[in-house]
């Protein structure tokens, strides 16, 4: 998984997956994968823009700073490639 976190919030992570003995893709994809607004609400707190995208490289959740950053709605990108939506983004 390829995130853009700050070093302060990549630490939390960090120490929180390390005290349940669970990587951080692992700890980010179970709090995605419940589905409960409070477990959400790490995500939305944080300052930088953050989205997750599955293995198929399509978007399964933006806060909303992804939103700013990106100039686009969740709801619009949810399911949504994001080599599809965004394919400036491939460089070359």
């Amino acid at each position: 998984m390829k995130t853009n976190i700050s070093p302060l919030v990549m630490q939390k992570l960090v120490q929180q997956a390390q005290d349940l003995g669970v990587s951080v893709d692992d700890l980010i994809l179970t709090l995605l994968n419940r589905q409960s607004p409070s477990e959400f609400e790490i995500f939305e707190r944080i300052t930088d823009a953050f989205f997750a995208l599955d293995a198929q490289w399509r978007f399964i959740y933006m806060n909303h700073e992804a939103e700013n950053l990106l100039q686009r709605r969740a709801q619009d990108l949810i399911g949504k490639n994001i080599w599809d939506e965004f394919p400036e983004a491939r460089g070359g």
